[in-house]
């Protein structure tokens, strides 16, 4: 969440939440482009609306609270990870942040190199 911007913290989660309910209906990726597409002026009840309309989900409010334990519990390991932006990734223990990240046609060989380490 993001401090002093309760608006903005509440939309994010709403729209990560919808992802999550959508996952299960085989949506999620529509919603999700859907999200993107729609990111200026997007509101907490736009989402909502999305998540029925896009995503399928008739239940939203009922399965609001289970989708969110799952995005805390993200947000949970984020922090315990030390993950402060997005694109965030770990590979073998080594972390590659926002601009640092390795051009993606290396991302085969450091895999390969760290499962090599690895044995």
């Amino acid at each position: 969440m993001q401090p002093g911007r309760p608006e903005q913290s509440l939309r994010l989660v709403r729209s990560r939440c919808a992802v999550i309910m959508a996952k299960p209906k085989g949506t999620a990726e529509k919603l999700e482009q859907w999200i993107f597409s729609n990111q200026i002026g997007l509101t907490p009840e736009a989402v909502k609306g999305a998540a029925k309309d896009i995503g399928g989900i008739q239940d939203f409010d009922a399965q609001y609270q289970t989708a969110l334990q799952e995005v805390k519990a993200d947000a949970n390991l984020g922090a315990t990870l030390k993950v402060s932006q997005t694109p965030t990734f770990y590979i073998n223990g080594r972390k590659l942040i926002g601009t640092t990240i390795t051009p993606p046609q290396y991302f085969d060989y450091l895999i390969e190199l760290a499962l090599k380490d690895a044995k």
